[in-house]
């Protein structure tokens, strides 16, 4: 494992301040009924950090959760609260594997769990191969960890239909996840054949399934939704999903630095909008290149620009947010939570393009 400079990501609004609480309150006592038996301080310091990951960034899964059940008249506040808590766990072990697979050290801005197990073992003595085998180990088994605990944590319903179905909503949820994650790389490494089509699929896989069918519709069925909202809400998911992935990626490509997405070579829908532009033939050969530099990053970025791929893959997300909304409209008192997460994505998009795209785009108009 290479120790590299991370992508910079966009990040959604926070929860609420009640539903952040609620939600942290939730994340410590999963944790504290989950926690590993003592084996070694090793796997005590990789619980540790895992939890901090659990309890940073914007809950916006786990937030969504518990807001669709409040919204469709659920009546089991402490159930969608231990859902929500299983769901940000999670997401903190899908987002430590996925820095394993970037190669990436910081998350949220700081070091990440790669990072600081790689900095323990070199403080141990430990030299840099056995010091980053380490780290790379630790992610991914710290991943492990965390999609155990959630299933731990779901197993914890009363039992009864409901559980039955969340169980299967959840061993969905992470086997398309994975799967998703698996297309990325093949795409990535050239194993599939790049499509339109194969990039929409994987998007919606590895971000739409996780990101958004599990809270939506897990906090529908413990609130005893009906199947016709329950299938609204999976298409609404599918868009939202969709919206949020495009928008990650025009984030990833012009973050500061040398985005991962571009030293990795990530085929995106956004490098599939620019290929075959004339643009593009001068840097296709930088993308996925180990040693690629802030030089050959910006010009990978003013491609994208020229292209007008950027332009393409907003007008994609405003497009999938439109049907998300109209969707979320038929889905009764849901509709304000579907609606709410699509304002989300459209503020993150549109602050994308003003913080990261603009000033790109600005530099190249006066050069």
């Amino acid at each position: 494992m290479t120790l590299l400079q991370p992508a910079s990501r966009a990040e959604p609004v926070d929860a609420t301040d009640t539903t952040r609480a609620l939600l942290l309150a939730a994340v410590d006592r999963a944790l504290v009924t989950h926690r590993p038996s003592p084996v070694s301080p090793a796997v005590d310091e990789v619980w540790a950090l895992l939890g901090d990951t659990a309890r940073g960034g914007k809950h916006l899964r786990g937030s969504t959760l518990v807001e669709i059940h409040t919204a469709l008249g659920g009546s089991h506040p402490d159930a969608a609260a231990s859902l929500a808590a299983a769901t940000e766990i999670l997401h903190a072990g899908f987002l430590v594997q996925d820095d394993v697979l970037d190669h990436d050290v910081v998350r949220r801005g700081r070091p990440n769990l790669a990072a600081r197990t790689a900095a323990t073992a070199r403080s141990a003595g430990a030299g840099d191969a056995a010091a980053a085998a380490w780290a790379e180990g630790a992610g991914i088994l710290a991943g492990d960890l965390a999609i155990s605990t959630a299933w731990a944590e779901v197993a914890l319903l009363p039992e009864g239909a409901c559980r039955t179905a969340v169980v299967r909503l959840l061993a969905d949820t992470v086997r398309e996840t994975v799967c998703g994650e698996l297309g990325d790389l093949a795409l990535q490494h050239g194993l599939d054949a790049e499509s339109p089509r194969a990039r929409t699929v994987v998007a919606r896989a590895k971000t739409a399934r996780y990101t958004f069918t599990w809270p939506l519709v897990a906090g529908a069925l413990l609130a005893d939704a009906d199947d016709d909202v329950l299938l609204t809400l999976r298409r609404a998911a599918d868009e939202l999903g969709l919206a949020y992935q495009l928008t990650d990626d025009v984030a990833g490509a012009f973050g500061p630095g040398v985005p991962s997405d571009l030293r990795e070579g990530k085929q995106t829908t956004l490098i599939g909008l620019a290929t075959g532009h004339r643009a593009w033939a001068g840097v296709a050969e930088l993308l996925g290149d180990p040693s690629l530099d802030t030089e050959g990053a910006a010009r990978i970025r003013a491609a994208l620009l020229t292209s007008g791929a950027v332009d393409a893959t907003a007008d994609r997300v405003r497009t999938a947010l439109r049907e998300s909304r109209s969707l979320g409209r038929r889905a009764g008192g849901a509709a304000v939570v579907v609606c709410r997460l699509a304002d989300r994505v459209e503020a993150l998009l549109e602050d994308t393009l003003a913080t990261r795209v603009a000033p790109v785009r600005g530099a190249e108009m006066s050069g």
